[in-house]
């Protein structure tokens, strides 16, 4: 059966260098920054795409549990690195609809009970929306 999970917000185009700066700061060291142009080029392309991000987050119970299945997820003591969540975005006028998600099984399982990753994606916006695979949407909650 496959499994899905994704993190939905909208923010304003004014909003995006804000927005661009909170991700990079969490990305891995591998990963090209994101910019306020390259999501709205996103959000504007006709044909639909997707950015593939790998994030860096402090270890909590759940994420040990991967990086105990991964060990090569582990980058300094303490952290681990979660690769594979993929951003869609849509124009909706002045604003940009941002989904932040994943089809992978413990990718999903990770971003419903991790947390440092729930925390996180939470810091982006005060309007994040959680979608299951069900595509039932409720707001993001610790």
């Amino acid at each position: 059966m496959a499994d899905s999970h994704a993190f939905e917000l909208t923010v304003q185009r004014a909003a995006l260098p804000g927005l661009a700066a909170a991700i990079n700061g969490r990305l891995a060291l591998e990963t090209p920054p994101v910019t306020a142009e390259g999501l709205l080029a996103l959000a504007q392309d006709p044909d639909p795409n997707h950015l593939c991000l790998t994030f860096l987050f402090v270890a909590d119970n759940v994420l040990s549990a991967l990086a105990a299945e991964h060990p090569d997820l582990w980058v300094p003591p303490g952290s681990v690195t979660v690769g594979y969540i993929f951003v869609s975005a849509m124009l909706q006028g002045e604003a940009i609809d941002l989904c932040f998600f994943s089809t992978s099984h413990k990718l999903a399982m990770v971003m419903r009970e991790s947390p440092q990753v729930r925390a996180f994606f939470r810091s982006l916006g005060a309007q994040v929306q959680e979608v299951d695979e069900w595509n039932q949407s409720r707001p993001l909650s610790p």
